[in-house]
Parts: structure tokens; sequence; C-alpha cells
């Protein structure tokens, strides 16, 4: 099969040497087919999970559409909610930080004014989240979509339209 390798193990096996090691670069290119060997089973796995989650995320998409559920995961991340909050806690943060960096590095008498708009700036932002969070409108109850096919009840009257004709 292969003259070499076989001539290379018959050499080991049969070395005169009792304590005889085997050559380094074996060792280094058996440790390296392992860990590629492994590499590659878990690169296999993760390909192979990564699928599954794809088909059940297809399936409860399909399933949210037969029932006339929004579909999970659609809703946006930077909601009415979060924007007020980040703008009722994110700005007066930023703002003391800002002011506190800057009374920091210099002290003179400006120091009173810096913390004085500071806080005024963050008692604006504090009730203008507030207000932007108390004022959103409702979230509106997830309405079923038409059903499709055979089992959904028609849009319009079927007597409203005389297709026959009762001129008989």
């Amino acid at each position: 099969m292969f003259p070499d390798l076989m001539l290379f193990a018959q050499h080991v096996i049969e070395s005169p040497a009792p304590n005889a090691v085997m050559p380094v670069w074996f060792l280094v290119g058996c440790f390296a087919v392992l860990v590629g060997a492994f590499v590659l089973a878990l690169a296999w796995l993760a390909f192979k999970n990564l699928r599954r989650e794809r088909e059940m995320e297809h399936l409860e998409r399909l399933k949210a559409f037969d029932v006339g559920m929004p579909f999970p995961g659609d809703a946006p991340w930077w909601s009415p909610n979060r924007v007020a909050a980040g703008i009722g806690v994110g700005v007066p943060i930023f703002a003391f930080a800002t002011a506190f960096l800057t009374t920091r590095m210099s002290h003179g008498p400006q120091d009173i004014a810096i913390w004085a708009s500071t806080g005024a700036v963050s008692v604006a932002a504090i009730i203008c989240g507030s207000v932007l969070a108390f004022h959103l409108p409702k979230p509106a109850e997830p309405q079923p979509r038409a059903m499709t096919g055979m089992d959904s009840k028609p849009e319009f009257d079927p007597d409203a339209y005389d297709t026959a004709g009762r001129r008989g």
C-alpha cells in the first residue's frame, strides 16, 4: 500500500536500541492529524446545530403564521420605551460624567456654572424621558391574519351578487 510508510514502521519496530525514541516529527504529525480531525468534527457539529436552529426558527414562524400571531423576534430593539429610558437615564449619566471630568482637570470659578448647567440638563432629560414614557400609545393587540383557503369566511355576502339570476 505505502511502501515507504511500511519501511519506516518496520524500521521503528526493529530498531536496534531497546530505548529508541520515535522521531519528533512523527509525533508532531500524529498530533496535528488528531487536532485537525477534532477541529473538523467540532466544525461539523457546529454547522449541524446551526442548520437545526434555522429549521426550528422556520417552523416557529410557520406556526405563528398559521395561528395569526406576530412573528417572534420581529420587534425592533429600539422600541419607544427604550428610547424614553435612554433619554431619561443616559443623558444625565453622560452629563454628570462630562462635568466630573471637566471639573477634575481645571479648578476655578466656572465649576459652579458647569455643575449648575449639568443639573439643569439632567432634570430636563429626566422630565422629557418621563413624559415620553407616560405618553406612549398602548400596544395594539395582535390582529389575526386573514385566513386563506377553503376554511375561511368570504369577505362579502354571497347573496349580494345575483350571478344566476332570478328572472326565471
